[in-house]
């Protein structure tokens, strides 16, 4: 709440949130990490990027009135100062805010906790801030917990679940989450 009282901090054509905002989720979601666990490095400020502005067409907003090509924007992103070392893995060619079903990362030869995320389409902006903190980032597109990538497949030292409010109203989690 406090941010959006200086910038934007979402699209005007869109229902997420920009780099600027992303930022700010991303700084929250790293400081309360840190406390449970202290090998997660410190979030990145906002002095670490560049604000950039670009001419940008209408996103879903404009796309679900069919003004994708006549209702433009202005993006207002974040450029990093200094290099990413978080690399996307697979699927391979894939962007780090690629929505993609299943996108992992990984910055090579590191140390860092390793990371499984449980995402919609409010992750995909945060991919490229969240993953310079994890030596393996495992970004999943559902939400509902999937407890066999968790436990048998990816052995995360951190799992993230990630839901946008609108999707709370329906959403029922597995079983095995539910308190008896």
């Amino acid at each position: 709440m406090q941010a959006k009282t200086s910038e934007r901090i979402y699209h005007q054509t869109d229902t997420h949130w920009n780099d600027r905002g992303a930022l700010v989720a991303y700084q929250i979601i790293i400081d309360a990490l840190r406390r449970q666990v202290p090998a997660v490095p410190p979030a990145w400020t906002r002095d670490d990027f560049e604000p950039v502005t670009r001419d940008v067409e209408g996103m879903d907003l404009a796309g679900m009135m069919g003004l994708t090509r006549v209702l433009h924007e202005v993006d207002l992103a974040l450029v990093p100062k200094r290099a990413r070392r978080a690399r996307v893995v697979e699927p391979a060619g894939a962007g780090p805010t690629a929505e993609e079903g299943r996108l992992v990362t990984e910055i090579p030869g590191s140390s860092l906790p390793r990371a499984v995320i449980f995402r919609d389409s409010f992750a995909s902006r945060l991919v490229p801030f969240l993953s310079e903190h994890f030596s393996r980032a495992v970004y999943l597109w559902q939400n509902d917990f999937d407890a066999d990538v968790v436990v048998s497949q990816e052995h995360p030292d951190v799992v993230i679940q990630e839901i946008v409010g609108r999707h709370l109203y329906g959403f029922i989690p597995s079983p095995e989450l539910v308190p008896k």
